[in-house]
């Protein structure tokens, strides 16, 4: 289009529409376009793409969409609290991992269903992985319970577990389309997201959302998953109740720049439109095939949802209709009456036409070349009396696991008598709820699954008292524990993390002050992070060097000074705890330019030059790291 210049173009209900340009702004009339939250300059529509084309289009607006996220995540990370160094390693790493397993993935989508998976997925996989379990327990309200169908195979061992059935059935609801993959999974009501494959052989262009025990019906949403869940999630973001909400937002709005980008690297074209006629939802689509009027008529929609009901008869008129259009080259009606009998799925249909309409759609299917999408039809149909839709088998654990986890003490004495596999040792412990049965397997397991199993009791205890549940037999299994000679450090970690002070306070006083946890972490790091004040007395007591750096080169007094942005009387405290007394005052008169001084917080400098006199007197000092200017008072003469 020329700058200035304006074209009429007629839209998919008759309706005419102007498409406009001027300068970088290309406008038309459409709802879509003027209801798009973006700056003119980088809003389409199915009409500017349909006469610019979409690699114009793309080449156009992809950009400035990633531009655009990119602005929101840096919004997001600025009014989020701030995260310890540890944690943003541990999510960069989350994604790294997930964007690294893609290509096995991708070659499992395609040797398992025969079609591509889109890398930008892989993205939406390493957003959830980043979470902390606190997060992803919260999240659930709002997001729902993560990872789910094709999705799994991202996680550590998630190609290797065993299918028991088709695992095309793996996430796939009684009525779900064949079109639909699942890769999400919500809260309540079977909510699930899924891939939405209109052509098999090419990339999906959107995200689709189904209530598989509510209405069943799938609605289309965004183009990438982090997009279709990110709404929900910016308005949870500012309530109270909500108290990850932000930290969570920003992490997304971080990683949804990326899927974008990754979005925009592999030019996946624009949604395509889908009109909603048929029962069910997202209508299929055939490239120069219209609707049936009648399939368009809402009095239409009551009559053959009556018939499919009580008429089977002219339910048969109407599939040997569509069988005469699809003998003649048009499957649109056959895939119609295929998708719209496949969501009612009701027991007469079922027992009367079942048979018919799959026939009669999987061959609608393939006379589109869509052989992938007939292929998931007729596994599903031969299996959709399954009574879940997990369709891997768990794994058979070993004799001495299972005796572990019945509390078969008799057994479990029997079995220890054998030769046994240390890692089954180990599984078992994980697995023991009492005592009698960690007694019987303490001598056989390496002293770090002690270790862990009392910081999974802990967590589990956490847990529990959280949503006052009986937790007494959990708490007797910790003091057990600790009876003996158990290395505490992930435990006293797990305790400081769950907020149980007590039990904190008590491990305080054996916790390895120079140990450090999963996260790099010394103990008083993680107590003064976590702004467990009387903790940190506790560890001060003990000798506990608040200038000591943990793994990521941060001292205790650092992790308070981060705590003042979102809790301001805990920093205060913890500072006064933690800041060594001010050393006495060393009068400029007693040094020179070349003495060497000594700071609580920069360490050994040598002074350069002196202004002044007395205490107040300003002293440049060169540190190791960097020269600074300080007053005399706050520095003493190094020994």
């Amino acid at each position: 289009m020329f700058d200035g210049e304006t074209i009429a173009v007629r839209g998919s209900t008759g309706t005419t529409y102007e498409l406009t340009r001027r300068g970088s702004v290309y406008a038309c009339t459409c709802p879509a376009w003027h209801k798009q939250r973006l700056p003119p300059a980088q809003r389409t529509c199915k009409h500017l793409r349909a006469h610019l084309g979409d690699d114009h289009e793309e080449a156009r607006v992809g950009q400035t969409r990633v531009a655009a996220a990119h602005a929101r995540a840096v919004r997001s990370a600025q009014l989020a609290p701030r995260e310890p160094p540890e944690l943003r390693a541990a999510r960069e790493a989350a994604v790294r991992d997930a964007v690294a397993r893609f290509p096995a993935v991708a070659e499992r989508m395609r040797s398992v269903y025969g079609m591509p998976l889109p890398r930008h997925i892989a993205y939406a996989v390493g957003f959830w992985l980043g979470l902390t379990p606190a997060e992803r327990d919260e999240a659930w309200a709002y997001l729902g319970c993560g990872l789910f169908g094709v999705t799994e195979w991202f996680e550590p061992d998630g190609l290797s577990r065993t299918p028991a059935v088709d695992e095309r059935l793996h996430g796939r609801f009684r009525r779900d389309p064949p079109e639909f993959v699942t890769v999400f999974s919500g809260n309540s009501d079977g909510s699930h997201w899924g891939l939405w494959y209109d052509d098999p052989h090419e990339l999906p262009r959107v995200i689709a959302h189904n209530w598989a025990r509510d209405d069943a019906e799938t609605g289309s949403c965004r183009p990438t998953l982090l997009a279709s869940l990110r709404g929900r999630l910016a308005e949870c973001a500012g309530q109270p109740d909500w108290t990850h909400a932000p930290r969570i937002l920003a992490w997304l709005d971080r990683v949804h720049e990326l899927e974008l980008a990754a979005h925009s690297d592999e030019r996946i074209g624009p949604p395509l439109p889908h009109t909603h006629h048929c029962l069910g939802g997202m209508d299929p689509r055939i490239d120069g095939a219209s609707i049936p009027a009648e399939f368009a008529d809402p009095a239409a929609r009551r009559t053959r949802m009556a018939a499919y009901r009580e008429d089977i008869p002219l339910v048969r008129t109407w599939l040997a209709e569509a069988e005469r259009e699809l003998a003649a080259g048009r499957p649109l009606r056959a895939l119609l009456f295929g998708r719209e009998l496949h969501w009612f799925d009701t027991d007469i249909v079922g027992a009367q036409l079942g048979e018919q309409f799959v026939d009669l759609t999987s061959r609608a299917y393939r006379c589109t070349g869509r052989e992938p999408l007939a292929d998931i039809l007729l596994v599903h149909h031969r299996h959709r009396d399954m009574p879940c839709v997990d369709a891997y088998r768990p794994a058979s654990d070993p004799p001495l696991v299972l005796a572990a986890g019945r509390n078969d003490t008799e057994e479990l004495a029997r079995l220890l008598a054998s030769e046994l596999d240390p890692a089954a040792c180990d599984a078992a412990l994980a697995r023991a709820r009492s005592r009698t049965a960690f007694d019987l397997l303490r001598p056989h397991v390496a002293p770090a699954a002690v270790a862990q199993r009392l910081a999974t009791l802990i967590a589990e205890l956490a847990q529990l008292r959280r949503y006052d549940l009986e937790s007494s037999e959990h708490a007797a299994l910790v003091d057990h524990l600790l009876a003996g000679d158990v290395a505490v450090g992930s435990a006293f970690a797990q305790a400081v993390i769950a907020d149980l002070p007590e039990l904190a306070l008590r491990l305080a006083d054996r916790v390895d002050l120079e140990s450090r946890d999963g996260q790099g972490l010394l103990p008083l790091h993680r107590a003064t992070q976590a702004g467990a004040l009387e903790v940190v007395r506790r560890l001060l007591a003990r000798g506990a060097d608040p200038l000591a750096r943990d793994a990521h080169d941060t001292t205790a007094i650092d992790r308070a000074s981060d705590l003042w942005q979102d809790h301001r009387a805990e920093s205060h405290a913890l500072l006064a705890l933690l800041r060594p007394a001010a050393p006495p005052p060393a009068p400029s008169t007693t040094l020179a330019a070349g003495d060497r001084v000594t700071h609580a917080k920069f360490g050994p400098g040598v002074v350069t030059t002196i202004e002044g006199t007395g205490d107040a007197a300003k002293l440049t000092i060169a540190f190791a790291d960097a020269t600074r200017t300080l007053l005399a008072r706050f520095v003493r003469r190094a020994e």
